[in-house]
C-alpha cells in the first residue's frame, strides 16, 4: 500500500514536473511563440483586407392573383428566374458581380411569397441590382395582370348588362300582362308563365355576378407587390472579418506553441550532437 502510495506521489510529482517545463519551455521561446502568432494573425487580417467586399441585398415579394388564380405558377417562377439569371450556375464562364444569389419560395410559411437576393460589390449596388431585376418582375407581371383584369372587368360589365336588360324584360312582360288580364286572359297567362321563367333565370345570374365581383375584389385580386423592398445592407457578406481573425487567433497560437515546442527540440539536438562530438 506503500509503493502504491509512493507511486501515486511520483506520478503526481513527475506530471506537474511536466507541466512546469512545458511553461518554461514556452518562457523561454516567447520569441518564436510571439513572432509566429503576430505573423499568421498579420498575414490573415492582411488577407481579409485585400479580398472584395460583397453586400447582399434581399428582397421579398407577393406573387399576384386574378380572382384566386395567380399570375405564374411560383414553382416556375423560380425556375424561369434560376435559368434567367443563371443562379448557382458558373458552367458556362465565372460569374461576375453584380448577380442573383439566391431565388426561393418558402412553401412551409407562404408558396406565394417569392424572396431574392443579390450580391454587389457595394451596398448601393446590390440594392439597385435587386430593385432592376424585381421592377422587370413586376413589368412582366403586371401586364398580365392588366389585361386578365380587363377581361375579367368586361364578363362583369356583361352580366351587368344582362341583369339590367333581364329586368327591364320582365317589368315590360308584367306590364303588358296587368294590361291583358282583362282585354285576353289567355294572353296574359302566357305571358305570365314567360316573366316567370325570367325570373327563375335571374338568381342565378346574379350569384354569378356577386362571385365574379367578390373574385375581383382586394381579398380575390392584388397585383404582384413587395412585402419587402430590396434592403440597403449594413455589413458585408464576405469577408466576415471578425470570424476570419477569430479563427486566424485560434490557428495563430495552435501554431505558436506547435514551433515553440519544434524550435526547442531543434536547439537540444544541436545541443546533444555538439556533446557527442566534444566527448
Amino acid at each position: 500500500m506503500n509503493t502504491d502510495a509512493g507511486g501515486s506521489q511520483t506520478t503526481a510529482v513527475s506530471d506537474e514536473i511536466s507541466l512546469v517545463d512545458l511553461w518554461t519551455i514556452l518562457l523561454r521561446r516567447k520569441k518564436t511563440v510571439i513572432a509566429v502568432f503576430l505573423i499568421v494573425l498579420s498575414t490573415a487580417i492582411v488577407v481579409t483586407a485585400l479580398m472584395t467586399p460583397i453586400y447582399e441585398s434581399r428582397a421579398v415579394v407577393l406573387i399576384g392573383q386574378v380572382t384566386d388564380q395567380l399570375i405564374e405558377n411560383p414553382d416556375e417562377l423560380v425556375y424561369r428566374l434560376t435559368e434567367e439569371y443563371e443562379v448557382g450556375d458558373s458552367s458556362e464562364a465565372i460569374k461576375e458581380l453584380p448577380f442573383v444569389e439566391s431565388v426561393t419560395v418558402n412553401k412551409k410559411r407562404a408558396n406565394t411569397v417569392l424572396e431574392l437576393t443579390a450580391r454587389d460589390t457595394t451596398a448601393g449596388g446590390a440594392k439597385t441590382y435587386l430593385e432592376t431585376i424585381v421592377n422587370k418582375l413586376f413589368e412582366k407581371h403586371n401586364a398580365v395582370f392588366n389585361k386578365t383584369i380587363e377581361l375579367e372587368r368586361r364578363r362583369l360589365d356583361s352580366m351587368a348588362k344582362q341583369l339590367s336588360e333581364l329586368d327591364a324584360h320582365i317589368k315590360q312582360v308584367n306590364d303588358l300582362t296587368t294590361h291583358l288580364k282583362k282585354s285576353d286572359p289567355t294572353q296574359a297567362a302566357v305571358l305570365a308563365i314567360e316573366s316567370g321563367k325570367y325570373l327563375t333565370m335571374k338568381p342565378a345570374l346574379e350569384e354569378k355576378f356577386v362571385a365574379l365581383d367578390i373574385r375581383l375584389s382586394d381579398l380575390k385580386t392584388k397585383p404582384t407587390q413587395y412585402l419587402r423592398k430590396p434592403t440597403l445592407p449594413r455589413k458585408t457578406t464576405k469577408p466576415r472579418s471578425i470570424l476570419y481573425v477569430a479563427v486566424a487567433t485560434f490557428i495563430g497560437l495552435f501554431m505558436a506553441l506547435f514551433a515553440a515546442f519544434i524550435h526547442e527540440l531543434i536547439v537540444k539536438a544541436e545541443r546533444d550532437e555538439s556533446v557527442v562530438g566534444e566527448e
